[in-house]
């Protein structure tokens, strides 16, 4: 990218043939590996920064594990025993009784995608919310993605997330 000289045996390769310096790398917020940053996506639910294999094909990437929870595709129950520390945390951005409905472990097992369910504005209306939870932090990194549950799967309820409360 910079033009600088290296060994090919310690250059990032991106998956279009291209190659980095390490210091040019952008760390993978899902896969936790150093990617060339023409691999990189931006996640439009959370913003985080994800390699393009993790990544939704499209004009809007998203991160795939994300993107299926929500979507009803993929219901999986991982790390069950962090379910209510997990929702506890969510609490303190999003007010409503919130329960944890599905949850997928990165493939490092440091993060979590996770969809829980909030009840809002007294219990009437219930909001489906995605977002990243980072395991050994025990925190939400992201922004929070919010929405609801249609015939047509998960929607989003504006095209703002909502930002983790510091």
């Amino acid at each position: 990218m910079s033009g600088k000289r290296l060994l090919e045996s310690e250059a990032i390769s991106s998956v279009g043939g291209a190659h980095c310096v390490p210091s040019e790398a952008i760390l993978c917020a899902w896969g936790g590996n150093a990617c060339h940053p023409d691999d990189i996506r931006e996640c439009d639910l959370t913003g985080l920064r994800i390699h393009v294999s993790f990544a939704t094909v499209g004009p809007r990437s998203r991160l795939k594990a994300l993107d299926g929870l929500l979507g009803g595709r993929h219901q999986t129950a991982d790390r069950t025993d962090l379910w209510e520390l997990m929702a506890f945390r969510l609490n303190a951005a999003v007010k409503g009784k919130i329960r944890t409905t599905s949850a997928a472990t990165s493939p490092t097992g440091k993060r979590l995608a996770v969809v829980a369910d909030a009840r809002v504005f007294f219990g009437i209306r219930v909001t489906a919310v995605g977002f990243v939870y980072d395991i050994d932090q025990s925190s939400i990194v992201g922004a929070i993605a919010n929405g609801r549950r249609t015939a047509r799967g998960w929607e989003r309820q504006s095209e703002r997330t909502l930002p983790i409360a510091s």
